[in-house]
């Protein structure tokens, strides 16, 4: 995570493929995704506990433009309190690459 939301140069990535016509459409009912069926996984390290915080913005922004473009099967795997100095960061690491290895296992 990037000052509560994601990397510059990933926004940069968005805003490239964010074009009419190849991820998605105007129609008379307004802008449709045209990435359905598609799947997603977010994989993030955030030095504090944000889950369910109100100032993390880039899984919410995420998950909002993705199913902008008809992507609406997003999983997020977070690494939380990796700066904290409190949390054993061995234990977070392993517990992210479970769930890597469920999520992919599905995907």
């Amino acid at each position: 995570m990037w000052n509560l939301s994601i990397p510059a140069i990933l926004k940069a990535y968005i805003d490239y493929v964010s074009v009419s016509g190849i991820t998605f459409k105007y129609t008379a009912q307004g802008p449709v995704g045209l990435l359905n069926n598609k799947k997603a996984v977010h994989i993030v390290s955030r030095g504090g506990d944000y889950n369910n915080s109100p100032y993390e913005m880039g899984d919410r922004y995420l998950k909002t433009i993705l199913g902008f473009f008809g992507i609406t099967d997003m999983k997020t795997i977070a690494l939380d309190n990796t700066d904290t100095g409190v949390a054993d960061i061995n234990e977070i690491i392993e517990n992210g690459k479970k769930q890597a290895k469920e999520i992919a296992s599905k995907f």
